[in-house]
């Protein structure tokens, strides 16, 4: 994939239910030349296996694990310093995005 013009950054924690809605909200935008970072903070059980199936099913997505616990707003941090896109979005795992 060329380089996107926005990378969306959405830090992730043990929420599957919210989790599972923002992330289909961001994979049906109109927009679809993006890049989607998710960064999975910490240690959250089976959350690493779980959005394993969304990554094997949209190469726009990459995950990025972390093996400590960290603050939403350092695992933004790490996310944006992974981006490739013009832009960077944040996203919250409990926000559901506007398809456009």
């Amino acid at each position: 994939m060329s380089r996107p013009m926005v990378s969306i950054v959405m830090p992730v924690f043990a929420n599957k239910s919210g989790t599972e809605a923002a992330i289909e909200s961001i994979l049906s935008q109109s927009v679809t030349h993006f890049e989607f970072i998710i960064v999975i903070a910490g240690d959250n059980n089976d959350m690493p296996q779980w959005l394993d199936r969304f990554a094997n099913h949209d190469s726009r997505i990459r995950l990025i694990r972390l093996t400590v616990n960290v603050s939403r707003g350092l695992a933004r941090a790490i996310g944006g310093e992974a981006a490739t896109g013009r832009y960077i979005v944040v996203m919250d795992a409990e926000v559901i995005a506007l398809p456009h």
